[in-house]
Order: C-alpha cells, then sequence, then structure tokens
C-alpha cells in the first residue's frame, strides 16, 4: 500500500500567506493543499462541501473570523492557526486547535505543527456518530440515547439536555462547547451561545428563529446564521 495522502485548506485573506504557505507546505511529503479560502464564509463552504484533513486558518478574515469559523464547526478538520498575532492565543486553544503559528513561519516551526496534526488525525478526531452520551448529574452519572435528544441549553457551567417523552430536561454539569463537541457527528448544530438542536427535530426556520416539532422556538444567534443556512441546505 503507498503512503497515505493528507489534504489540507488553506484560509487566509492575505494572497501573500497562501503563496508562502503553499511553497512551504510542497516540502511536505503526503500533504496535498486542495483548497483556498480568502474569507471564512468561503472557508465554510468548502469545509461542508469537501472533505480535508488539515486546515491551516488565519484568525482576522472578512466577513466571519477564524475564530468565529472555530465556534460554529467544531466539527472539522485538524486546524493549526497561522497568525499575525498572539493574543488570540488562548481562545483559539479552547477551541481545540492543533497548534498555533505566529507569522512570520518558520518551516521547522511548521514542520512541528503538521507532525501534531497528524498525530490528532490518527488519534483524537472522532471518526463516527454516536449513541450514547454520558453526563454527571446530581451526583452520578446517567447515559443518554442521542437519538432521543431534542435539543440542549446552556446554564454557565451546566447544561439542560431536553428529551423526547421526558416532561423535565436532565441537567448535567458540562458546558455547552463540551457537548457541542461531543455531538457534533450524530445530527446537532449551535444555532446560538445558549443553544444546541438535532436537525431532525426542526420543523421550520425563520429569520431569527428556529420552530421545533415540540413547538419550542429557539433563537438564532446572528454569527451562527450563516452556518444554520449551510445546515438546512
Amino acid at each position: 500500500m503507498g503512503q497515505r495522502t493528507y489534504s489540507c485548506l488553506i484560509a487566509d485573506d492575505d494572497l501573500e500567506a497562501h503563496l508562502v504557505l503553499n511553497s512551504l507546505l510542497s516540502q511536505f511529503e503526503g500533504l496535498s493543499i486542495e483548497g483556498h479560502a480568502y474569507n471564512g464564509k468561503v472557508a465554510i463552504d468548502l469545509l461542508q462541501s469537501k472533505h480535508f484533513d488539515i486546515l491551516w486558518l488565519d484568525i482576522q478574515m472578512p466577513l466571519v473570523s477564524g475564530l468565529e469559523l472555530m465556534q460554529v464547526l467544531p466539527n472539522r478538520p485538524a486546524t493549526i492557526i497561522t497568525s499575525g498575532h498572539t493574543e488570540y492565543a488562548f481562545e483559539a486553544f479552547q477551541n481545540n486547535v492543533v497548534d498555533y503559528l505566529q507569522k512570520p513561519i518558520l518551516l521547522e516551526r511548521l514542520k512541528v505543527a503538521y507532525e501534531k496534526a497528524l498525530i490528532y488525525i490518527d488519534h483524537v478526531l472522532p471518526k463516527n456518530a454516536i449513541d450514547t452520551i454520558e453526563l454527571k448529574s446530581e451526583r452520578k452519572v446517567v447515559t443518554l440515547k442521542v437519538a432521543d435528544i431534542k435539543f440542549l441549553k446552556s446554564m454557565g457551567n451546566y447544561v439542560k439536555v431536553f428529551m423526547k417523552n421526558e416532561v423535565h430536561p436532565i441537567i448535567g454539569y458540562s458546558s455547552l462547547k463540551e457537548m457541542n463537541d461531543r455531538l457534533a457527528n450524530s445530527g446537532f448544530i449551535q444555532v446560538h451561545k445558549s443553544f444546541i438542536i438535532k436537525k431532525s427535530e426542526i420543523v421550520k426556520k425563520s429569520q431569527t428563529e428556529i420552530l421545533l416539532k415540540d413547538g419550542t422556538q429557539i433563537p438564532i444567534g446572528s454569527k451562527y446564521d450563516y452556518l444554520v443556512e449551510r445546515f438546512l441546505a
């Protein structure tokens, strides 16, 4: 069998940054540059229409920033930040980036990031949808069937999970971000800073909210609107 080739997308609003990365990455065996995006919206379109193994992502981009892209697309390729600014590093790592490179990027530093990405792809990235999810609730761990979850609502360090055939939501100790990361491959999407919903529960969408089968109206956050449109297309 031949060596696997890893596909990557470069997302940066600076043409020079694309040219530099093209030149440097061309020196790595087993890596193929399969896409270029010059703003966050184009990057989202490409990520949702084609498979990529690695995303080289700038922070400051028009329309949708790199940070916003990561927040609305938790289910994304191994992500390496390439930025001229260091002040976004903490928030980037909170969104599970593999590495954070400051421009100008040196070849040896880029190689280290690439090797980290390969480890992340092989050992960390989720491969399949999940059937159940565990949640710590009232001093015990409960196992929830993913098929029975309708939507989730954030309560700071806690989350309310609204289930089918349950009058009251289950309250557990977890952030919404953690739940979003765990459910991203199972037909769920974050539509607001406080809400995650299941696609199959959606009846219709207006400009500002989503109506679910049980009659619940969920607001759509402004930074999530474009992703919701793509998700429902």
